[in-house]
């Protein structure tokens, strides 16, 4: 069954460049309001003690967030991490910045936060597509679509080809938008193979230019060509958008 969910962005800043590892862990509260606004302040701050990309996604119609952390490499994850605890880590200098605002004892205790899961995300560049006449600054929309590998000889590979195919097609059609490739490392969701982004200014920019991509691509015979030969099985899609 297919799986719609809507998301907020609420980074620290307008991310021009995109982590090529992205640290995330899943959270859910008893006061997802007072959860969101805390954790988006310790976010904040983090990212100004450890230098790192750090931002949180919100389910909007569901009580769960994500705080989400960005690497340039797994050699910058381990630093960090390493560099996280003791009297003179990171983790202790935000804590005590985020008491300023939150001084009451106990105060993440009271909204009752509870750590589902963990996951580790690795970017693909050779299979998203950024077209060049596109400023990724001004994409407040992302529809994120989970896929699954198909099972048979060899899938994986196969799928990586066909999508690499699928950029070159992107490029001679000139379509214009983004699109991200990510796959979990670890964790994920049930089934996940990959985690595909597409984004535009806004959801209804964004299927205007659906409609009009797909008019494209149903005119071309190499995209009809890979459209037959179906390697990937939707699992889920949530629809986010950008706050900042």
């Amino acid at each position: 069954m297919k799986k719609l969910i809507l998301l907020l962005f609420i980074p620290i800043s307008m991310i021009a460049q995109f982590p090529q590892i992205v640290d995330v862990e899943e959270w859910t509260s008893e006061n997802p309001k007072m959860f969101l606004e805390m954790v988006s302040h310790w976010a904040e701050l983090e990212a100004e003690e450890t230098g790192y990309q750090t931002f949180v996604l919100q389910v909007m119609d569901a009580n769960k967030l994500y705080l989400c952390r960005g690497y340039d490499n797994m050699k910058d994850l381990v630093k960090n991490n390493d560099k996280r605890w003791g009297d003179n880590g990171w983790q202790d200098k935000t804590f005590k910045r985020w008491k300023i605002k939150y001084p009451e004892d106990g105060a993440f205790g009271k909204v009752k936060p509870n750590k589902v899961m963990s996951s580790i995300y690795n970017y693909w560049p050779d299979l998203s597509y950024i077209s060049k006449n596109v400023d990724p600054s001004k994409m407040k929309y992302r529809r994120h679509i989970v896929l699954e590998i198909n099972d048979g000889d060899d899938s994986w590979n196969k799928f990586v080809e066909q999508t690499k195919k699928g950029v070159a097609n992107d490029k001679k059609l000139k379509n214009n938008y983004i699109r991200l490739a990510y796959s979990p490392m670890y964790g994920g969701a049930e089934g996940s193979g990959f985690l595909f982004i597409a984004m535009d200014e806004t959801r209804a920019k964004y299927f205007e230019n659906l409609e009009k991509r797909t008019s494209k691509r149903n005119s071309d015979n190499d995209w009809k060509k890979m459209q037959n030969n179906n390697l990937a099985s939707f699992v889920e899609e949530e629809n986010i958008m950008i706050n900042n």
